[in-house]
């Protein structure tokens, strides 16, 4: 231990005659373990922590990438999913969702909101309750039902 303290107190007593030195040596390492951080907190948040649903590590989520072709990545379309719900025997359930930016009516005005088209299934996939009312029968998931139906 005594060896230790005289290895501190001597690498103070260097530190002390070179201060640029040491400034730029510890502002070298405040700047690495703050970037290191930044970016853990990052990966963290978006790779390595789990989805917040019960048995997260059991969804997958299946689209049609488009890239190669000059598209985008797309999510799948009804009739594909139709196909995949019926022949795939690997999914214990199915759901599909597409995202959409919708006109809201209220009162008198209007403003654009972001929403969900989604299968009457999709909770039940993701293990989740509605925060008020209740969720889709069986029958809005069919073709021509839904809230496009009801006025």
């Amino acid at each position: 231990m005594n060896g230790f303290l005289q290895d501190i107190r001597f690498g103070l007593r260097q530190l002390a005659a070179k201060p640029g030195f040491a400034a730029a040596a510890i502002l070298t390492l405040a700047l690495g373990i703050g970037a290191n951080t930044a970016v853990f907190s990052v990966l963290n948040g978006y790779l390595l922590k789990p989805l917040p649903y019960p048995h997260s590590s059991r969804l997958a989520a299946i689209g049609v990438d488009y890239t190669a072709t000059g598209g985008g990545y797309f999510s799948m379309s009804v009739p594909l999913y139709e196909l995949v719900k019926q022949d795939v025997s690997a999914f214990s359930s199915t759901a599909i969702y597409n995202y959409n930016r919708v006109n809201a009516n209220f009162g008198d005005g209007s403003t654009v909101v972001s929403g969900a088209v989604a299968t009457g299934s999709l909770f039940r996939v993701l293990g989740v309750a509605p925060a008020l009312g209740h969720t889709f029968t069986s029958a809005a998931s069919e073709p021509g039902q839904g809230w496009r139906g009801r006025h």
